[in-house]
């Protein structure tokens, strides 16, 4: 029997589930009070929700929200790291914030729909960023355009050149 207020609980995380780009578990067993405050204060600053949830309260969350898969992995001291922006931003904040620490361990992580286990979710902290694909993208996208223009004003730098060395023997 679910109590009222748990159940409201539960009917909030759903819908903030749903609404996720990506969602992503960690399990922060042996982070003092300072450092967990330190990792919210992080995922703030990038848009990012850092949740402790009840087990229990998630599990039906993540049914309600149709990750049942999800709940494989609600063991132990969970946190829910959410981000409705960006997919990979949780990860990267994580695994930055790990190398110091050596805690938070991703457990999971549900990008588009799916549900990926710990190794997926590690290899998810090593993806570019958005604002990174966007630079490489643009990079390849620019460099014909920039060869052309070499390449069509080669013939004129070289007549130019060419008349000036001439004007450089004819002075001498």
């Amino acid at each position: 029997m679910v109590k009222p207020e748990k159940a409201t609980q539960a009917a909030s995380y759903a819908e903030l589930l749903k609404n996720a780009k990506s969602i992503y578990l960690a399990d922060y067993l042996g982070l003092d009070v300072a450092s967990i405050t330190e990792l919210r204060t992080q995922c703030r600053e990038s848009d990012v929700s850092f949740r402790v949830v009840k087990n229990r309260i998630m599990k039906v969350a993540a049914r309600e929200a149709g990750m049942a898969d999800l709940a494989n992995y609600l063991e132990g001291p969970t946190a829910v790291v959410i981000s409705e922006v960006d997919e990979v931003a949780p990860a990267k904040i994580i695994s930055k914030f790990a190398k110091k620490h050596k805690k938070p361990k991703l457990k999971a992580a549900v990008v588009d729909g799916s549900v990926f286990g710990p190794e997926e979710a590690d290899a998810f902290a090593k993806l570019p960023s958005l604002e990174q694909v966007r630079a490489l993208l643009l990079s390849v996208l620019s460099a014909p355009a920039g060869q052309l223009v070499r390449l069509l004003s080669t013939p004129g730098t070289q007549v130019v050149r060419a008349i000036d060395a001439r004007k450089d023997t004819l002075t001498e």
